[in-house]
Formats: C-alpha cells, structure tokens, sequence
C-alpha cells in the first residue's frame, strides 16, 4: 500500500517505538504527533523539534486500525521503528533525536 503524503498532511501520527528493556522484555514507546508534507518530505511535528520520515520508511507508514487508535493516542497514521540501547555497537543506526520516554 503506498501511502498518499498530501492526504496524511495534518493528519494526527503516531511513531511507534519498538525496544528490548535492560532485563530483555520487550519495551514500547507511543509518540504522538502531526503528519506534515513539505516539499516531498514526511515530517512530524512534535512541538519544538519536528520528525523527519526517512524516504525509505515511507512505504512503512500504516494508517491505525480503529481498534488500536486509542492505544496510539487517536492517530489516523503510525509509523513502527526498532530503537537500539546507546550502549549496542551504533554502527548501523540511525540518530533520530527521540527521547526515549521515562
């Protein structure tokens, strides 16, 4: 399913982090936000620091089952990306800026 950018602009999203906790249990962050299309880019507006969606992981952004849009804080759209521990070998991640949430 490829996904229309002008059609999620303004749209409430979701980025769905996905981890492993320090005693091996699977570990789960929700960060809300606001789709935004410009100039051929996906961002996330998150307030005072802005997402940008990566052209690789476009084809990856799902829109919310109604079912879940509660537990994804009402998003229209989601995005799932595995988040490494900054003690793993940083080699083949990618910084975004998130904070993981305490």
């Amino acid at each position: 399913m490829t996904i229309n950018l002008e059609h999620i602009d303004g749209k409430r999203f979701t980025l769905l982090l996905m981890s492993t906790s320090a005693e091996g249990d699977d570990d789960w962050a929700v960060l809300p936000g606001v789709a935004r299309h410009e100039d051929g880019c996906l961002f996330i507006d998150r307030g005072p620091r802005a997402f940008e969606v990566r052209a690789e992981w476009i084809e990856r952004v799902q829109p919310v089952d109604p079912e879940l849009r509660r537990l994804l804080r009402g998003a229209e759209y989601y995005l799932a990306l595995t988040v490494g521990h900054l003690d793993d070998d940083p080699a083949g991640y990618v910084p975004t800026g998130l904070k993981w949430p305490a």
